[in-house]
């Protein structure tokens, strides 16, 4: 996560103090695709050849995988039916939603670098077939293939999974409708998007089989927009200062809500 912060070009170098002459040197992480215009221009400035992979995920799914692993990481405790509120808490937060607004990053990183650098992958093929998924990603290196027996271990590998907790029908709608344009734009953009990402016919099939659910998913909606307010613009300030973490204000928060209930221990009235 270095480009999240500032730094100098030698302090980077020096991470990679310890590959082999001729070794191809990289890193990644989630956040790199959400950076700001300036900080990707550092990148374009030290940089301006390298080679960008970028893996999408359906953005419903990921949206309620980021608020499971919060809710869970901030009550430290496995998930339950009585974190449901904070759930669809969390899928209202500014920094959720701009994490599954590729349209609006991958615009951005497009302003600086040519698509030809990019290679775009999506997260249910690598689930689907993580074989055909690593040989895309080396054809794209330009590296030699790995043994079967090597990729096959790869392809194995469990790095993170989220709690669980199943998601609400009106909280599936309200993200099928906010995402699908992802969807739409993506496809417009040449790539085959899985089939089970958000579209038009998606929602109206839920939406056909809840009644009255569009009115519980507007009034929800509102309030937990309301509610949210402040964190949007926590996010937007700390966008400018990016080493002040506030987005991470709203967590500190609820951590110290819930210490100070089980200090409180049971009611004697």
């Amino acid at each position: 996560m270095f480009f999240n912060h500032p730094g100098t070009l030698s302090q980077y170098v020096a991470a990679f103090r310890n590959a082999r002459p001729g070794q191809l040197i990289g890193e990644k992480t989630p956040d790199y695709l959400h950076l700001t215009k300036r900080q990707i221009a550092r990148i374009k400035q030290w940089m301006p050849s390298v080679r960008l992979i970028v893996v999408l995920r359906d953005p419903v799914a990921r949206s309620w995988s980021q608020a499971r692993m919060e809710v869970a990481a901030v009550n430290r405790r496995p998930l339950a039916r009585r974190d449901r509120f904070w759930l669809a808490w969390h899928v209202h937060l500014l920094r959720n939603r701009l994490r599954s607004d590729y349209r609006r990053a991958l615009r951005r990183w497009l302003q600086f670098f040519p698509r030809q650098q990019f290679l775009i992958l999506f997260y249910e093929d690598l689930h689907q077939n993580p074989l055909s998924f690593i040989h895309k990603v080396f054809d794209f290196l330009g590296l030699s293939p790995l043994p079967e027996q090597t990729l096959q271990a790869f392809a194995e590998r469990r790095v993170w999974e989220s709690p669980g907790a199943e998601m609400p029908c009106w909280l599936r709608y309200v993200l099928t409708c906010r995402y699908r344009s992802q969807t739409r734009w993506l496809a417009q953009q040449g790539y085959e998007v899985p089939a089970s990402w958000p579209t038009d016919a998606l929602a109206h099939q839920l939406r056909r089989n809840a009644r009255g659910l569009p009115f519980k998913a507007w009034i929800l909606t509102g309030m937990f927009t309301l509610m949210a307010l402040p964190e949007h613009l926590l996010v937007y300030l700390g966008r400018g200062s990016p080493a002040l973490r506030l987005y991470r204000l709203y967590d500190r928060l609820q951590y110290w809500r819930i210490r100070k209930k089980k200090h409180a221990g049971p009611s004697t009235g």
